[in-house]
């Protein structure tokens, strides 16, 4: 209840800045919410990437107080009350508030959780760190990640449950009010009308169920959001619509460099579609100028080289990747030296030298072993009765036996030595947990727990 408490909370600071900022700027409520809403995941990542992400929570919600007080002083509370009437006769603007609250009304009745597996193991899992840690998920230096996992789709959760426990729901409604706000830029084209923006925010309300692992052309029975899939379609969408409902006005350029900049941290691909949204925009000043297309394509080129820059500063400050080189003793220097460029020119800015033989112990204990636990783990009969008795363990434990058997059987083979040395150890340790428990001895058990426990503190 109260991450619903919270979550309304919000919205209407954020939707009450929308109308005095649409009052003060003589926009379009219903154009405000993806910028205002990004302009706050970007406050968070600057001040994530400077270790005080709580802060950068509380700043957010200080800024927005800001803007209502702002208001209040000068347009009198009076006018603040006249802007909101006006914003309710935009149709974006009314529908993505009522829709985000509605949204999250219903999931806080249902509860609907994470289904999918990849929500398990990284789409899902960042955004809860981030909530439990009040930190960026931040990858290990030698772990072949980027610096930052998922920072847009982590800090849009965050926004919405930075004080109190995880929630799984609360994400996904999170994900969604930023989709509510893309497709209430979209209601703004090409004029304001209730009956497009009515079918437009049908479409987008729908556009989830067709993200699943089902058929081509089929719908999915569970609401999928969680996936870095949505928020990529609707931002490359939103910030295009914003860029065209807002035309060539000076404050343009700030209003879609925001969701350009959320558009980039949500996925590695992202880079490309936050290019591509850089180039269309420089493309329309060029060619839709109204002055001759020679004398408008060095302002052109100029704006949309700004947005491409953001782009780039964006993507290089998270898309940060590690890998490993393994030479032997009579590997060719020059190989090595080609190879260890070519890591570098890819955008890895770690690279970790060492033999193929500790490169093959470290992987069966990374990444091996925990396949065979996990498989062998949910082949037990029990498996199939574990709904209702867990909260979050099996799944936690669960997640990598959902493996391509044909090549994991073969990447087993491959490193049959070392793998067979983690299991043989993993066997004895876990010998020593059931006799333990079989015996009664708690002071040992307690010993045999404290000693995992501070083992996993040392490594994170």
């Amino acid at each position: 209840m109260l991450h619903l408490l919270y979550a309304l909370a919000l919205l209407l600071l954020l939707c009450g800045a929308c109308a005095i900022l649409a009052e003060r700027f003589t926009l379009s409520p219903a154009l405000l919410p993806l910028p205002v809403l990004s302009g706050a995941v970007v406050v968070l990542y600057l001040c994530g990437v400077a270790g005080f992400l709580r802060v950068g929570a509380v700043a957010v919600l200080l800024a927005l107080a800001a803007v209502w007080v702002v208001g209040l002083v000068q347009y009198r509370p009076a006018g603040v009350a006249a802007a909101w009437k006006r914003a309710a006769s935009a149709p974006g603007f009314t529908l993505f508030l009522g829709g985000a609250a509605f949204i999250w009304l219903l999931f806080c009745v249902q509860q609907p959780m994470f289904t999918q597996w990849d929500e398990f193991t990284a789409w899902g899992l960042a955004p809860k760190m981030v909530v439990e840690r009040g930190a960026f998920y931040v990858a290990d230096p030698v772990n072949l990640k980027a610096s930052f996992t998922y920072p847009a789709t982590s800090l849009i959760t965050f926004l919405f449950q930075p004080f109190g426990p995880w929630a799984e729901w609360a994400c996904l409604a999170a994900i969604d009010t930023l989709a509510l706000a893309c497709l209430a830029a979209a209601s703004a084209l090409p004029r304001e009308r209730w009956a497009g923006g009515v079918l437009v925010f049908a479409a987008g309300f729908l556009l989830p169920f067709f993200f699943s692992a089902t058929p081509t052309g089929s719908y999915a029975a569970q609401y999928v959001n969680a996936m870095a899939d949505l928020p990529l379609a609707m931002l490359f969408g939103g910030t295009l619509c914003l860029y065209f409902a807002v035309g060539r006005r000076k404050i343009a350029y700030w209003l879609v460099a925001l969701p350009l900049a959320v558009l980039t941290l949500t996925k590695d691909i992202c880079f490309a579609y936050g290019l591509i949204t850089a180039f269309l925009i420089g493309l329309d000043l060029w060619l839709a100028a109204d002055e001759p297309c020679r004398k408008a394509f060095p302002k052109a080129l100029l704006r949309a080289g700004a947005l491409a820059v953001i782009v780039l500063a964006a993507f290089s400050s998270w898309g940060r990747y590690t890998a490993a080189v393994t030479p032997t003793a009579d590997t060719d220097p020059e190989a090595r030296e080609r190879m260890e460029t070519l890591a570098r020119e890819m955008g890895c800015t770690h690279l970790t030298i060492t033999t193929p033989q500790q490169h093959d112990r470290i992987i069966a204990f990374t990444s091996q072993l925990p396949h065979v636990l996990a498989g062998a783990y949910v082949q037990s009969p029990r498996c199939p009765q574990y709904r209702g008795f867990s909260a979050g363990s099996y799944r936690d434990l669960s997640r990598v036996a959902t493996v391509d058997e044909t090549l994991w059987s073969r990447l087993f083979l491959l490193n049959s030595e070392a793998l067979c040395e983690e299991i043989d150890g993993l066997i004895g340790r876990l010998q020593a947990y059931r006799d333990t428990n079989a015996a009664g001895d708690r002071p040992a058990l307690e010993q045999i727990l404290a000693e995992g426990r501070l083992r996993k503190e040392e490594n994170p």
